[in-house]
């Protein structure tokens, strides 16, 4: 490669050289024209004093016209020397502002160059250090004077020199033809003792007319490196003990399983034998504990196994309806207890059958729910599950478990998927558990490919969601019951919700639904359907209502002549009403949560009754 010389650019007044340049000349002119003038002045004079004496007129010629006209020459010449010189002058003046503005906005830059806290090297179109600033004299130990003209080599290991080398050549070539050498790379630098380190540089390249410039920027990466390796260490230790913890409480939560299977089923046996009211107190007592004992193990072994990668998912074809309502009605004695309403809807659109792990999906259902009832003392609670997405090959449902009870406050949210968390240490008080059934819940759900979340506020109650994607069974959606197709019935129930899933079923099946909020209106609602020929032929009652409870509406109804003949079905969170139920003349009892299909059935049922 020929040796390229930088071209020295004078930037103090180079737009106004050639102005100055013709100031000169125009002054040295004038100054010379002057001179000349002044010597023909004399020249004539003294030739005129010689012939005076035979010339008389030519001397008085000399004597008056001559000088006279030269004085006015004179008198112009000198005005255009004084011009020259104003205006030399004031050129002078400019640019020497000129030259200071440019030698302060030196200073600055270098001031800004040098206090830099990465290293900034200069380097020529042949790849020799020109400058270094304060930063890079730290870094490479090379004082800048001693490094000027030296190769760029001299800074980097050897390994990395050829490829830094030949980048600068390459673009030192090319000046003009393509865009402008631009690269960063990480690589090891070279002390002045002869250590290396690690080193970021980024290489810039600036064109001035046909000759590049270079300006590298280095930084030392020796600590950066350091504190990487600390926390990458630090993350492995934190990850084996981790493993660790997930092992042992492995082994202790299968430790503490296998005695807990026996207490459990000697406890069955012994309520088999001939025992008192008080033994058998005693015995659900002892069942009941075991049962939360055995829980709190089986949340343990679980999330063991996922952090440890060990819990696999099932592919099997189940009933994602019925899952829901089975889950319900796992919890929903707890509910009773509370007086509580537990209400469960899917969606029309929801296919009846997918594919997936039923048995996870219901684990994640069972936490939600029995979360729902357990920080919920009044009101409701009520599952929602509907269709969001859908292909050929699988369909994406959106569950909600929403409830009525103590909300949760924002700064605790953050949070409340993380393992072994509750709002605060008052809850574990008030309401046991181990904070578990939410990462576990999360965990799962993002194994099935999908995200859990909540929407909540402080008193006002909660909502727990969770997407998956399960895929498609091979089954078809529910057709419409030919048997209920124009059906009228009538659904009494203080709850709104309740009214409304219970409205979406029958509507669903072909039935029509008309719906009250209570005795009054349903007695009201019985007698003009009457009146206008059209009769309900089925009226669902709700169990416990404000003023009057379903027994005692159903005993009004019977007593009725005009409606005595509609039958009656009841629905009751607290159990079945039994023989007052049978003796009110109701047909077919069922307890909420109900069930979409023992609904269905009771509802063909009472129909023929």
């Amino acid at each position: 490669m020929p040796n390229v010389q930088p071209k020295q650019f004078d930037l103090t007044c180079a737009p106004r050289r050639s102005l100055g340049l013709g100031v000169i000349i125009v002054f040295l002119f004038a100054f010379a024209s002057i001179l000349v003038d002044v010597w023909l002045i004399g020249h004539v004079q003294d030739q005129v004093h010689m012939h005076a004496n035979n010339h008389y007129a030519l001397t008085e010629f000399a004597e008056q016209g001559l000088p006279q006209a030269n004085a006015w020459v004179l008198a112009a010449k000198a005005s255009a020397l004084l011009l020259a010189v104003l205006i030399a002058l004031a050129f002078a003046r400019s640019c020497l502002q000129k030259i200071g503005q440019l030698a302060a906005s030196r200073e600055r830059n270098r001031a800004i160059v040098d206090n830099m806290v990465d290293g900034a090297i200069h380097i020529d179109g042949n790849g020799r250090l020109v400058a270094l600033n304060a930063a890079a004299e730290r870094i490479f130990g090379q004082p800048s004077k001693e490094a000027r003209g030296q190769s760029l080599s001299i800074l980097l290991a050897p390994e990395y020199r050829q490829q830094i080398e030949t980048k600068i050549r390459l673009a030192a070539a090319r000046v003009g033809s393509e865009p402008p050498l631009n690269a960063a790379l990480e690589v090891h630098g070279l002390r002045r003792n002869g250590t290396s380190f690690p080193l970021y540089l980024a290489i810039s390249e600036v064109v001035m007319g046909n000759y590049p410039v270079f300006t590298a920027i280095a930084r030392d990466l020796t600590e950066t490196k350091r504190q990487m390796q600390e926390l990458a260490e630090t993350r492995d230790k934190a990850m084996a003990a981790d493993r660790a913890k997930s092992q042992f409480l492995a082994v202790m939560s299968h430790e503490i399983r296998t005695p807990m299977n026996g207490v459990m089923g000697m406890l069955d046996l012994l309520r088999d034998g001939n025992l008192s009211e008080q033994q058998l107190a005693f015995i659900d007592t002892a069942e009941k504990s075991s049962n939360v004992l055995l829980g709190i193990i089986n949340d343990i072994l679980d999330l063991s196994k996922i952090e440890s990668g060990k819990l696999d998912l099932q592919e099997l074809d189940f009933n994602l309806g019925a899952t829901i309502e089975e889950v319900a009605a796992l919890v929903a004695s707890s509910a009773r207890e509370k007086d509580l309403e537990i209400v469960t809807f899917v969606e029309s659109d929801v296919p009846p059958r997918v594919r997936g792990d039923p048995y996870r999906l219901r684990q994640v259902l069972n936490n939600l729910m029995g979360n729902a009832v357990k920080f919920t003392n009044e009101g409701e609670v009520v599952v929602e599950a509907r269709l969001t997405e859908a292909n050929n090959d699988w369909i994406e449902i959106k569950v909600q478990i929403r409830d009525s009870g103590i909300g949760i406050e924002p700064e605790i949210a953050k949070t409340l998927f993380q393992p072994f968390t509750q709002a605060d240490a008052s809850t574990t008080r008030r309401f046991g558990g181990t904070g578990l059934g939410l990462v576990i819940s999360k965990r799962l759900i993002e194994m099935m490919g999908g995200e859990i979340g909540f929407d909540s506020r402080l008193g006002e109650g909660s909502t727990f969601w969770f997407r998956v994607r399960l895929a498609q069974a091979q089954t078809s959606t529910e057709d419409i019951d030919a048997d209920l197709v124009g059906i009228r019935v009538l659904i009494v129930d203080d709850n709104r919700t309740n009214r409304m899933i219970l409205e979406k079923y029958l509507v669903r099946w072909g039935a029509e639904a008309t719906t009250t909020d209570g005795a009054s209106t349903a007695l009201k609602a019985l007698h003009q359907a009457v009146e206008q020929g059209k009769p309900f032929r089925l009226a669902i009652l709700d169990m416990q209502m404000p003023d009057i409870d379903g027994i005692e509406l159903a005993q009004l109804i019977k007593g009725d002549v005009a409606i005595a003949n509609t039958p009656l079905l009841m629905l009751s969170s607290m159990g079945y009403p039994g023989e007052d139920a049978r003796r009110a003349g109701i047909v077919i009892s069922l307890l909420k949560p109900v069930r979409q299909a023992l609904l269905h059935e009771a509802v063909v049922k009472g129909l023929g009754a």
